[in-house]
């Protein structure tokens, strides 16, 4: 008896739990706390969704929502979205949260690792360490969590000013009333017409609207709800005076009295009639003693049951899983997951076949069928040991005494054999494979696997039966990722900066505008091409970041530039591949509310781009900018498109020559007639011309002759750094000022 009182106890606890949950919601049902008003709820709502995908919010985004918080006039707030992954993939926002009038906290990942932070990111990180228990809801909050050596206080603890008053854990009341929290949402905090005051000495909590998926958490009485709102339950959970928490002992032992009377041989019988008004005691007894402001459960008291059954079938579970993860399901040949697992080197070569039409040929067949048709495949492979399967057509393996003319006459005739047909059924599939070999013995099998399949690709690419791995190929892709890696660390050391080359108005003779261009000095590698590592960035997602670097440095610049000359402007690249962005466009807004400077004083130069001629979506992007108060310039014209559809359709309002058009303009009259032809057109669809590559007085004069309103190039000045940018503009102003006194 006393065994099967723990065993059932043990499995009770966690089975009938759901009861205390049910118990719990009636009792929240008949209590109605206050809610604190001090408190509001910040949705990102639908127009920033796709910056706010899955589990974190990217760094430019979050980065940017800081800066703009920062701006309000409020006591705190906390982002509670898990955001905060490391400082090497968030710089931006690293940066962002060290900010000495930085008031704003973000939640750190769960498996977040913390070296030695600072004081500034280490006092701006919350803990977001939630347990969801099995019922769907979060039963505990807490005052924080360590991450290694650091302990970082929870967002409840942050928004309450709560921290070691009750111990490391608290059970959350969800008698708060869910509906009476007040909540805005970013696209009206961002509105010109937004009363400040609406926030003014509030806590903020921050997150992704609340709709749909976005309501993964039960709240006892209240229905499904989102983290923002468990949060904010946790937080005024701090802010009340604590009940007592029996705990279950109580129900407990009571239940223990009532299992052990009807076990008995004497009391048995009576106690079984009774048992009904036991259970519903139960059901009673922690309702009532809650409205006593005392906690208790008394699920686990209404049955008992073993759950050793449970455990042989848990670990019964672990066993085929283990099985399945390295053996193919339908072929049971070995899988390539169980070669990847394989640990150290092998002197082995490394071998993949990958049959190329294999989504064409396995449509329409059973799993029984293409089984067959894959153990088919590896037969007659040319192996010299076991064949490892991959999931769409890969085939590997290891092979022994590799000789590169022998092995390539058998890669020829397997590939001819299989092009033959393989009969499976009544259908004769035509099975078409390339061969990759890998022999650097050096490196992990995981990733020689993936180096011969890439070889195997390469191959089919070419239409070649077999390819050797490149070394060449390699390391070059071991540069550009040693780039890409480099370039976050670049950024926050300021390897990555700004120079100007300033921009002439022809008519006036003045220096009106620079143009900003990046550049990159490693201490290793020495100057890097500002066209290798832009591109690099786009393919390497890297692009928002360094857009948001040159955008906040060129911001800050001309906030400074105006201050010498209030008209002076500036010209910023753009990759046509941000245009249509909504993530571009915050950070473009937010950029000009934290540095006050106009859009008007902003011409972004997009690169003429077939992209943008076709999408409208992106056309209505340029539009809304243009609206907003940006120029838009039509960059490069006359390398690429060229064309009077081009300038229709795009809403510039500038057109800047090629240097490639401006380098022939002295000699070449047809260059001038084109130019010409071209600066008249623009000009009658209300845009101004800029000419770029200017290197001699002489095309100046031709430019001037032209009427072109903007020169830019070597002959006007080289680019130079900010200081000495406003340099020249303070010694043109004092100028300016002499003559005019």
């Amino acid at each position: 008896m006393i065994a099967a009182l723990f065993f059932g106890f043990a499995g009770l606890v966690n089975l009938f739990s759901p009861l205390d949950l049910v118990f719990n919601g009636i009792s929240n049902g008949l209590r109605s706390p206050a809610v604190d008003d001090r408190f509001v709820i910040l949705e990102v709502n639908d127009g920033f969704e796709h910056v706010a995908a899955g589990d974190t919010w990217s760094d430019m985004f979050t980065s940017e929502l800081v800066s703009f918080l920062n701006t309000l006039d409020v006591e705190s707030a906390v982002i509670v979205e898990p955001v905060f992954t490391s400082t090497s993939q968030l710089p931006l926002l690293t940066r962002a949260l060290e900010q000495p009038t930085n008031t704003v906290s973000v939640s750190a990942a769960p498996n977040l690792k913390l070296e030695s932070p600072s004081e500034g990111l280490r006092d701006h990180l919350t803990s977001s360490n939630y347990f969801k228990r099995y019922w769907g809801g979060v039963e505990f909050g807490s005052f924080g969590a360590e991450y290694g050596d650091v302990f970082l206080q929870s967002p409840e603890s942050k928004l309450s000013d709560k921290t070691d008053n009750i111990g490391p854990s608290f059970e959350i009341d969800y008698a708060f009333d869910v509906e009476a929290f007040q909540r805005l949402d970013l696209s009206t905090v961002l509105a010109p017409d937004f009363d400040a005051a609406l926030v003014r000495g509030k806590r903020l909590v921050v997150a992704q609207a609340s709709q749909g998926d976005n309501h993964p958490y039960l709240m006892p009485s209240q229905g499904n709800g989102s983290l923002a709102e468990v949060i904010l339950m946790a937080a005024m959970t701090l802010g009340e005076e604590r009940p007592l928490n029996a705990g279950f002992l109580p129900a407990w032992l009571f239940s223990v009295g009532v299992v052990g009377l009807m076990l008995s041989r004497r009391f048995g019988s009576m106690a079984l009639r009774w048992a009904p008004v036991a259970l519903a005691c139960m059901i009673v007894f922690p309702i009532v003693m809650d409205m006593f402001s005392i906690r208790t459960s008394s699920g686990h008291a209404i049955g008992m049951i073993s759950f050793g059954t449970l455990i042989a079938w848990m670990r019964l579970k672990k066993r085929e899983t283990a099985n399945k993860a390295f053996t193919h399901n339908l072929s049971h040949l070995p899988s390539a997951q169980c070669l990847s697992a394989h640990v150290g080197q092998d002197q082995r070569v490394m071998v993949a076949a990958v049959v190329t039409n294999y989504a064409a040929i396995s449509t329409g067949l059973t799993p029984e069928q293409e089984g067959i048709t894959a153990n088919t495949i590896a037969n007659a492979l040319p192996s010299s040991g076991a064949v490892y399967q991959g999931d769409l057509g890969q085939f590997y393996w290891l092979q022994t005494d590799f000789d590169e003319a022998a092995m390539e006459d058998l890669f020829e005739a397997t590939a001819n054999q299989l092009n033959k047909g393989v009969i499976v059924g009544e259908r004769t599939l035509i099975v078409q494979v390339a061969f990759g070999v890998e022999r650097i013995a050096s490196a992990s099998l995981a990733s020689r696997l993936k180096t011969a399949e890439s070889a195997a690709q390469a191959a089919a690419r070419q239409r070649k039966t077999y390819k050797l791995h490149d070394q060449d190929a390699q390391d070059a892709l071991l540069w550009q990722s040693r780039v890409l890696f480099e370039m976050d660390e670049a950024l926050r050391n300021r390897e990555i900066y700004i120079a100007l080359q300033p921009q002439l108005n022809i008519r006036s003779g003045r220096i009106s505008s620079a143009e900003v261009l990046v550049r990159w000095t490693h201490p290793e590698m020495g100057v890097i091409s500002p066209a290798e590592f832009v591109q690099m960035a786009e393919r390497g997602k890297r692009i928002d970041q360094l857009t948001q670097y040159v955008i906040q440095s060129s911001f800050q610049f001309l906030r400074d530039a105006q201050k010498i000359d209030p008209g002076f402007n500036i010209a910023v690249n753009i990759s046509p591949s941000l245009i249509g962005s909504a993530e571009f466009e915050f950070m473009l807004h937010a950029a000009l509310r934290v540095y006050g400077v106009k859009a008007s004083s902003i011409m972004l130069e997009i690169t003429e781009n077939e992209q943008l001629l076709n999408n409208s979506g992106a056309q209505d992007a340029m539009g809304r900018l243009r609206d907003a108060g940006f120029g838009i310039s039509i960059d490069d014209y006359g390398a690429g498109l060229s064309t009077l559809t081009y300038l229709l359709k795009v809403p510039a309002n500038e057109v800047k020559l090629d240097r490639t058009l401006i380098s022939t303009l002295r000699y070449n009259e047809r260059s001038q007639l084109l130019i010409q032809s071209t600066i008249s057109v623009a000009q009658s669809l209300g845009m101004h011309v800029v000419a770029e590559g200017v290197e001699d007085p002489d095309t100046l004069a031709i430019l001037r002759t032209l009427e072109c309103n903007l020169a830019q190039g070597y002959f006007i000045g080289q680019p130079v750094g900010a200081e000495e940018i406003l340099s020249i503009l303070e010694s043109s102003s004092s100028v300016q000022a002499v003559a005019q006194a």
